[in-house]
This record gives structure tokens, sequence and C-alpha cells, in this order.
């Protein structure tokens, strides 16, 4: 069996989606990426399977999806979907941070500040290797949105 046919058989079960919804990305995904995260330094992945569930921007090396929510997330059956899809997430020690498409589309920079402070809060060593934030002691650090479903320090 050549290794092409192997790793198509043993493939994630949702992977030919997620390759469909790659080529089919709404606008508000498709800015968020070309404009934002791939500018990051760190490797996003878009229309990434994770279990049951197909999320639209993972970063391995941060453990963080990013999620872009249009209208069809505004329903009751879509919000307790979207709970259910973040628990699991979550319990995979992953973050989940979610946006609209109203947020990406009209405040790009409000949300590529969000996602960069939210980083420079994970305080990991950069991906060049060089020391983080929090060792070079750079300056104050704004407040970074919220995961979903987590409420500030604090707050609870």
């Amino acid at each position: 069996m050549s290794a092409y046919v192997f790793l198509q058989e043993h493939r994630h079960p949702l992977t030919a989606r997620a390759q469909t919804m790659r080529k089919q990305m709404t606008d508000a995904e498709c800015r968020l990426w070309f404009d934002c995260l791939q500018k990051l330094p760190y490797r996003f992945r878009k229309q990434r399977p994770i279990g049951r569930f197909i999320v639209d921007f993972y970063c391995p090396e941060l453990n963080l999806v990013v999620e872009v929510d249009g209208e069809s997330h505004n329903s009751r059956e879509a919000i307790t979907y979207d709970q259910a899809r973040t628990d699991f997430l979550q319990a995979q020690r992953l973050t989940v941070l979610r946006y609209t498409n109203a947020e990406v589309l009209c405040d790009l920079g409000a949300v590529h500040q969000g996602i960069i402070n939210w980083i420079a809060n994970v305080n990991l060593v950069p991906p060049s290797g060089g020391m983080s934030r929090s060792e070079r002691g750079e300056g104050a650090r704004m407040s970074s949105p919220q995961p979903f479903g987590q409420l500030p320090e604090g707050e609870h």
C-alpha cells in the first residue's frame, strides 16, 4: 500500500469538509486570515478539524482557536451548540476567542490587537527562540478579550 493511499484511508473524517470550507471562507474569515493572522509570528491553520468539530482558525503552538461568528450563531440552538463546542475545545486545553463578522469587518484593528494582547499574556517563548515579553521586562499590557464562556478574574 502506498503512503498516499494509507493517508487517504486514515484521514480525519471531517478533512474533506474542512478542505471545502477553506475554499469557501466568508468575507470576515478571509479578512481575518489575510490581514491579521498571517502577519502574526505564529502559524495558524484555517478550517481545521478538532474532534467532531471544524474550527475556523487554530494555532497549535498557542493552543488557541479563533472563531468568527456570523448571524447564524445568534439563535438559541446555535448558542447552545457553540457552548458545547467551546466546552469540548476547552477540555482539550484550548482557548477559544470568538469575534463576530461585524467586529472583523468593521474594526479589524481592535480584533487584531485583542489577539496580540492575548498572545502577549500567554507568556510563551516566541517562535524565534528569543525571550518572552515578561523576561525582557517589556511594558504594561492592555486587557485581552475573554475566552468564550470565561469571566475576567475577580468576576467569578
